[in-house]
C-alpha cells in the first residue's frame, strides 16, 4: 500500500515515520514535565489526548493536492490540519476529546486566522453555504487516492495507544463532515471568562496544542526529542549554597557580589528538578546573558556544554552570528546557518538551560505568535531572577503580573541581589506567598571573612563629574580607571578630554553599531579569560554596570541611585585582587534638568543623604545605605509609573485566549527604542541587503532610545528611506557622522535616501 509523504525534497519522509516520531517526542515531552502536573488523574487524560493529536495531526497531508504541493508542484490553497480533525471527528473522536481537535486545527495557525476560518468555514456567509459545501468534499475527495491507507494506519496505531481511537469512518473521504459546527462551539466556549488567563479550563488547551507544536517543530527540524539529562555539578558547595540547593520550592538568596549566588542557584535548580524541568536564568541587560551562557556552557563545575545552554533576547540572532562569523574567512552563510539553527533550537522545547531576559517571560504572557509552546517549557519550571533590583518600576510592575500569573503552571522562583530592600521582599512575597528567605549569617570562617572585607572605600566629591578630569588622568598613571557617566553625550565629552592626555582610552555605551559595540567589548580585556581591561581608561554609560566581568584599580562616577552604584563599584577591585579596599569616587553635583530624564531626582537626593562618606563598604554598610534610600518604597512619581504598567499588564494578560494570539504590536512597544543608520553606512548596508547578508546588514544599526530618536526627528536629522536591493524594507536614516570609536556626532552629513 503506497505510503503518502509528510516532507519532500531531498529529506523526503514518510507520513507514517513523521507521525511516529512526534508521538514519541510527545511522550517524551510529557515524562519530562509530567510531575509538574498536580492532578494524576487530570495528568493522565491529558497524555492520552495529546497522544492522541499526535497521530491524527498530519493525516490530511495525504489529500491529493497537498501530495503535490510537497513534492515540488504548485502551491495547494487549503489547510491540512483542517482535514486531519475532520477524519478525528469521522472517526468519533472530536466529541469525546474536543482537546485533541483543537490542538490538531490550530497547530499551525491560531483558531483567529482568517486563512484558518476560511477553510473550516466559520467566515462562510450564508448566501457561500453551498458553494463551501461543494469545495468542502472536493478537497475531502482528494485524500481518495490514500484513504484505505490512512483507515489502515489508525487501525495499526491503536495497538501503539492501547485504546481504540476509531469507531467509524466513512468508506469515502467525501463524506467527511466538515469541522465548522465544532470550531464554532470551541469559539463560543473560549469566550467564556473561565478560559481566560491560566485558568484550570485553559491550561489543558494550552499544554495540549503547545505540546503538539513543540513535538512538530523539534521532528520537522531533525531533533526526535529534547534535551532532559543535565550533569550534576562538580564542584564543591559551600555552607550557603548546600543549605539553599537542600531547600524544596521558592525562596530569596541574599549574598554579596562574589560570593558565588550563579552557583547556589544552579544547585537550587537541579537538586529542585523531579524528571527533566527546564531552567530559566532571568538577568536584566543582554551582555550579561551572553556572558552567563558562556560560563553555563564551558566553566570548571558547570560544564553543560553548547547543546544544554541556549540565549533568548531581541538580539540573540545576532549575536550568535558574531559568535561564528569570521571576517576574515568570509564566512557569512555558515555563520548564519549555524546561528539560526542555535537560535531556533533555543526557542524551541529542546535545550533544559535558556538564559534570557525577563521581557521574554512576558511576551508569552502577550499572547505572542505560538505562546503556548513557551507556556508548556514553563511547566514547573525553575526560574532564577538574578539581580532582581535592576528593574525600573514599570518594568517590576510587569514582572510582577507575570509571577503571580504563571504561579497556575507550577513554576518555582528564586530571587537574588546582594542587597535586598524591605520594600522588595515584600512585593516579593505577596506575588510569590511562602518564600523562604536565605542569607550569607557569618556561621563558618569563610562567611565571616566574606561579611568583614570590604573592596572599597566610598569617596564623595562636591562637584560635577567633568570637574574631575585631572583626578582622572592623575588616578591612570597608577593604574586602571572606569569613568561612568548617566548619559551619552556626557560621556562623549568626558572620552575627549582624557583621551586628550591618556592615550589608551576607550568610550563605551549604547549608541553604536552592533558590530563596533561587539567589537569593543571583545577588545576591553587584557586576555581572553582575564577580568584586567586592556585599556587604561574606560569612559562608559550604565551599559557597564550588570553587563561585563571586568576589574579595575579604582572608578570617578556621578551620583546615581544606590542599588546602580554599588553595581558599578561591582566593576573595581571585583575580585580583592588588591587584598584591601581601594577608594571610588562620586562625583555629587550634576544637571537636574538633564540628568533627571535618566533617573529620578528624589531617589538620587535619599542616596546622597543616606551615602555613608569615607567608610569601607561592607556588606552590612551597603545593605544599611540601600535599606535607607528605599524605607519608603517608591518615591510617589516611581510608585504611579509602577501601578499604571500593572493596572495595563493585568488587562492584558486578563485576555489571553488559548488558541488565540496576542498583540505582538503591544509587546514590543515595551523596549522604547527605535532602531537607525548612520548614512555613511547605507551604502555598505545596501551592498549587504544585495547579497542577502541581512544579518551582516543589521549589524549596521543603532538602537536609539525614544526620547533621543523624538529629538532628533525633532531637529530634522532624520529620514525614512526604503531600501534599493529589492527586500521593500524601510528604516531611518540619521544625517550625522558616525565614529567607530565615540559613535554618532552632532557633525551633519548630506545623502541621498528617498524620503517617503
Amino acid at each position: 500500500m503506497k505510503e503518502p509523504v509528510a516532507k519532500g525534497g531531498t529529506e523526503r519522509i514518510g507520513l507514517a515515520q513523521h507521525l511516529s516520531e512526534v508521538l514519541s517526542c510527545v511522550e517524551k515531552m510529557f515524562d519530562a514535565l509530567c510531575p509538574c502536573i498536580i492532578d494524576v488523574e487530570q495528568a493522565k487524560l491529558l497524555r492520552q489526548s495529546i497522544r492522541r493529536a499526535a497521530i491524527y495531526h498530519d493525516l490530511g497531508k495525504a489529500a491529493e493536492g497537498m501530495q503535490k504541493a510537497l513534492l515540488g508542484d504548485k502551491r495547494w490553497a487549503f489547510r491540512h490540519e483542517v482535514l486531519s480533525a475532520a477524519i478525528l471527528l469521522a472517526a468519533g473522536m472530536a466529541e469525546y476529546d474536543p482537546l485533541a481537535a483543537a490542538a490538531i486545527i490550530t497547530h499551525h495557525k491560531s483558531l483567529d486566522d482568517e486563512s484558518l476560518l476560511d477553510c473550516t468555514g466559520i467566515n462562510v456567509q450564508k448566501e457561500d453555504e453551498q458553494e463551501f459545501l461543494n469545495n468542502w468534499r472536493t478537497r475531502a475527495g482528494e485524500l481518495g487516492s490514500y484513504w484505505n491507507w490512512i483507515r489502515d494506519f489508525i487501525r495499526r496505531s491503536e495497538h501503539i495507544l492501547g485504546e481504540k481511537i476509531c469507531s467509524r469512518l466513512p468508506d469515502s473521504p467525501e463524506n467527511l463532515p466538515d469541522v465548522r459546527s465544532f470550531c464554532i462551539r470551541l469559539q463560543e466556549q473560549l469566550r467564556s471568562k473561565d478560559f481566560a488567563e491560566l485558568k484550570s479550563q485553559s491550561l489543558p488547551y494550552i499544554i495540549s496544542r503547545g505540546m503538539l507544536m513543540a513535538a512538530d517543530h523539534l521532528v520537522s527540524s531533525g531533533l526526535s526529542s529534547p534535551i532532559v539529562h543535565l550533569s550534576p555539578l562538580n564542584i564543591k558547595l559551600r555552607r550557603f549554597q548546600k543549605r539553599l540547593s537542600d531547600f524544596e520550592g521558592s525562596a530569596i538568596l541574599e549574598a554579596p557580589t562574589g560570593s558565588g549566588k550563579t552557583l547556589a542557584a544552579i544547585a537550587w535548580a537541579l537538586k529542585n528538578r523531579k524528571a527533566g524541568e527546564r531552567i530559566f536564568y532571568v538577568l536584566p541587560y543582554q551582555a550579561s546573558i551572553n556572558a552567563m551562557a558562556r560560563t553555563l556552557a564551558h566553566d570548571k563545575g558547570y560544564e553543560f556544554g553548547e547543546e544544554a545552554v541556549g540565549v533568548i533576547h531581541h538580539n540573540a540572532l545576532l549575536h550568535e552570528f558574531r559568535r561564528h562569523f569570521d571576517e576574515e574567512a568570509d564566512n557569512y552563510e555558515e555563520a548564519e546557518r549555524v546561528a539560526k539553527l542555535r537560535v531556533d533550537q533555543t526557542r524551541q522545547f529542546y535545550r533544559p538551560i535558556k538564559v534570557l531576559t525577563p521581557y521574554q517571560i512576558l511576551k508569552l504572557l502577550f499572547g505572542c505568535k505560538r505562546f503556548e509552546i513557551g507556556l508548556v517549557e514553563m511547566l514547573g519550571g525553575l526560574i532564577v531572577f538574578d539581580e532582581i533590583h535592576a528593574y525600573d518600576p514599570h518594568v517590576a510592575a510587569l514582572i510582577d503580573v507575570a509571577l503571580s500569573k504563571l504561579r497556575g503552571l507550577g513554576v518555582r522562583y528564586l530571587f537574588m541581589t546582594a542587597t535586598f530592600p524591605n520594600f522588595l521582599k515584600e512585593r516579593l512575597h505577596n506575588c510569590v506567598p511562602g518564600l523562604a528567605e536565605f542569607r550569607i549569617d557569618g556561621r563558618d570562617q569563610w562567611e565571616k571573612k566574606l561579611l568583614s572585607t570590604a573592596r572599597h572605600r566610598l569617596i564623595m566629591h562636591d562637584c560635577l563629574l567633568e570637574e574631575m578630569v585631572s583626578d582622572i588622568v592623575a588616578a591612570a598613571r597608577m593604574g586602571s580607571v572606569l569613568v561612568v557617566c548617566n548619559r551619552i553625550e556626557q560621556a562623549k565629552t568626558l572620552f575627549e578630554k582624557v583621551s586628550e592626555q591618556v592615550g589608551s582610552t576607550l568610550l563605551l555605551h549604547g549608541g553604536f553599531t552592533v558590530r563596533d559595540r561587539f567589537q569593543k567589548e571583545k577588545n576591553l580585556f587584557e586576555k581572553a579569560g582575564s577580568p584586567r581591561p586592556a585599556c587604561r581608561v574606560l569612559v562608559a554609560t550604565q551599559v557597564i554596570e550588570v553587563s561585563l566581568d571586568i576589574s579595575f584599580d579604582t572608578i570617578f562616577t556621578e551620583v546615581a541611585p544606590v542599588d546602580d552604584l554599588l553595581q558599578r563599584f561591582g566593576r573595581v577591585n571585583r575580585t580583592y585582587e588588591h587584598g584591601e579596599p581601594v577608594d571610588v569616587h562620586v562625583a555629587t553635583c550634576f544637571d537636574e534638568d538633564k540628568v533627571r530624564w535618566v533617573y529620578d531626582i528624589e531617589r538620587l537626593r535619599a542616596t546622597l543623604e543616606a551615602a555613608p562618606n569615607g567608610e569601607l563598604l561592607v556588606p552590612e554598610v551597603e545593605k544599611n545605605w540601600v535599606c535607607s534610600v528605599y524605607r519608603n518604597g517608591y518615591s510617589q512619581k516611581e510608585l504611579e509609573k509602577f501601578e499604571r504598567a500593572k493596572w495595563a499588564f493585568d488587562e492584558v494578560v486578563r485576555n489571553l485566549k488559548p488558541l488565540h494570539e496576542g498583540s505582538e504590536q503591544e509587546f514590543y512597544e515595551l523596549f522604547n527604542t527605535v532602531p537607525v543608520l548612520p548614512a555613511e553606512l547605507l551604502e555598505s548596508f545596501e551592498n549587504e541587503l544585495a547579497k542577502k547578508h541581512y544579518l551582516a546588514a543589521d549589524q549596521m544599526l543603532i538602537s536609539l532610545p525614544l526620547n533621543t530618536f523624538k529629538r532628533l526627528e525633532y531637529e530634522g536629522v532624520l529620514e525614512k528611506y526604503v531600501c534599493h536591493a529589492g527586500t521593500n524594507r524601510s528604516l531611518w536614516i540619521v544625517k550625522l557622522h558616525y565614529d567607530s570609536a565615540v559613535g554618532l556626532t552632532d557633525r551633519p552629513v548630506t545623502t541621498s535616501a528617498l524620503i517617503i
